[in-house]
């Protein structure tokens, strides 16, 4: 009995490594230049079809994210003595495979795709009024986006069990929306609101506003200076390299 049971898993996974390929497992290897971390899962459905989940992690960090530049070295001027930035996506592609003679999920694929982003970057912010006086604002900004857009890449099987997936090209939009909200003990709630007053008269007055940001707009909510605006940017996902395990 003991060796049909045996023969029969072993029957079974020889089937499974022949024949099993609807789920992959890969990570993004070139997020990692970027400091990011990127996972996804792809299950394959139908001939020619798959759907595909990826999650991707911005890891904290106190540089400006593709330049390795500091946030404070950037901004050395404004008075920014400390700043880290992390974010998180979320994408869903839906891969259509265009070879005639191979299945999903083998071979050059279109894919249309939906993702959502949260960008956070907090911070201190230390300046001098010019009667002298002092004072430290701790500042957060959040950047949510949700959008899309059509991917064109292709992905090999190797062996049955490597998967190999490149992003050859990308392009969709992202509306975000922007929110910064600073804060400080050293302002009274009358001078967070004459602030925001301010702020919201010399944009009505602005004539070099870009069309594509949305009018912002500043509340006052006790001591803390809320600023709210939404605008339009680009998606481009291209080469974008993704390794692997089939089954």
């Amino acid at each position: 009995m003991k060796k049909i049971v045996v023969f029969s898993l072993l029957l079974a996974l020889a089937c499974l490594w022949v024949n099993g390929q609807n789920n992959v497992i890969k990570a993004n290897l070139t997020r990692l230049m970027t400091l990011k971390a990127e996972v996804a899962y792809e299950r394959a459905f139908l001939k020619k079809f798959s759907s595909q989940t990826t999650f991707t992690y911005q890891i904290p960090s106190s540089k400006i994210p593709g330049t390795g530049k500091m946030f404070t070295d950037a901004f050395e001027n404004s008075g920014i003595y400390d700043a880290k930035y992390n974010a998180y996506w979320i994408t869903q592609d839906f891969r259509f495979y265009l070879s005639p003679i191979k299945e999903s999920p083998k071979g050059i694929y279109l894919s249309l795709f939906g993702r959502y982003s949260n960008r956070i970057l907090n911070m201190v912010f230390i300046d001098t009024l010019n009667n002298g006086r002092t004072f430290k604002t701790d500042g957060r900004i959040n950047i949510n986006g949700i959008g899309g857009g059509i991917m064109l890449g292709h992905q090999w099987i190797i062996a049955n069990r490597l998967s190999l997936d490149l992003y050859i090209i990308g392009l969709g939009y992202n509306k975000h929306t922007f929110k910064l909200k600073a804060s400080s003990d050293e302002f009274t709630e009358q001078e967070v609101r004459d602030a925001a007053d301010e702020f919201n008269r010399e944009v009505e007055n602005a004539e070099d506003r870009p069309k594509w940001f949305s009018k912002p707009e500043a509340t006052a909510d006790g001591k803390a200076l809320i600023i709210k605006s939404n605008f339009l940017f680009p998606i481009i996902r291209s080469l974008g390299f993704n390794i692997g395990f089939a089954f």
